[in-house]
């Protein structure tokens, strides 16, 4: 069975309904909603200068403890918040064999997340009720598991997702939104989101640029920081949003930044 067809029974599964209609109108409306969820407030960068640094919002004096899915070839971003906001990190990567990390501020098991339980994958399901119990709600997920975001974010419930005060998930292939399938896919995922979460912050990755077709610019990877609406209540929006944000850095420092077209977040 092909990823996209899993992932659309995954959806209709859990209620997620896709509309029919042309990838043109779908796509135009997927902007729409991303710019219309997207709320400006005050950010924090964690972890470093460039790739593996994120920005979210001023909220970590009242997080618990960071769930990071995806370790790659650097972990400051998990050492920042122990040394910076003393956030405790439980880690999650069947690629590598340990994280670049010495300390007893986290801890790694050797799976992938995934939308089954194995030897080497688990659930987010299964990996929360692991380490915290069932009330625990004040957490922060990053996830940048290379292209296996899809299907999480389509399998859990958005029961376990409102875990979550904040989630910083990298989303590849994104310029896919191009394809109707994929493109129907991402809008009924994104539409499970916004049920209880607003994005605050949008970062178009520097490795590759823009793809362009009708009039609108896609990243073919992007960093998308989404916050619990709740939480939200309690900041104050800014008035004036603007992308690139001050504390955005491209992804090398052999690389130019890529801006994130406004058609995707200004009113």
């Amino acid at each position: 069975m092909g990823m996209r067809t899993e992932l659309r029974r995954l959806l209709l599964e859990r209620k997620i309904f896709l509309h029919k209609a042309t990838v043109t109108e779908t796509l135009r409306n997927f902007v729409t909603r991303f710019r219309k969820n997207y709320r400006a407030v005050e950010l924090l960068r964690v972890g470093p200068k460039f790739d593996g640094g994120y920005l979210v919002p001023d909220i970590l004096d009242e997080i618990d403890l960071c769930f990071s899915a995806g370790v790659g070839h650097t972990s400051d971003f998990e050492k920042d918040l122990y040394s910076n906001y003393r956030i405790r990190s439980f880690m999650l990567d069947a690629s590598v064999e340990f994280p670049r990390l010495e300390g007893d501020f986290f801890e790694f098991q050797k799976k992938f997340l995934g939308v089954y339980d194995s030897d080497d994958v688990i659930t987010m399901s299964s990996w929360l009720e692991d380490h915290v119990s069932s009330e625990s709600d004040k957490l922060l997920l990053q996830m940048d598991i290379e292209g296996s975001e899809y299907e999480i974010l389509a399998f859990e419930p958005n029961s376990v997702l409102s875990r979550f005060s904040c989630m910083v998930i990298e989303f590849h292939d994104f310029h896919k939104l191009f394809d109707p399938n994929f493109c129907f896919v991402l809008n009924g995922i994104f539409e499970k989101i916004y049920r209880d979460f607003s994005i605050v912050h949008a970062h178009a990755s520097s490795y590759r640029k823009l793809i362009k077709n009708d009039g609108i610019g896609i990243p073919p990877t992007i960093e998308i920081t989404f916050l619990r609406n709740d939480v939200l209540k309690g900041l104050v929006q800014l008035k004036e949003p603007n992308l690139p944000h001050p504390l955005d850095n491209p992804n090398s420092p052999k690389h130019k930044g890529i801006n994130l077209p406004e058609i995707w977040w200004k009113s």
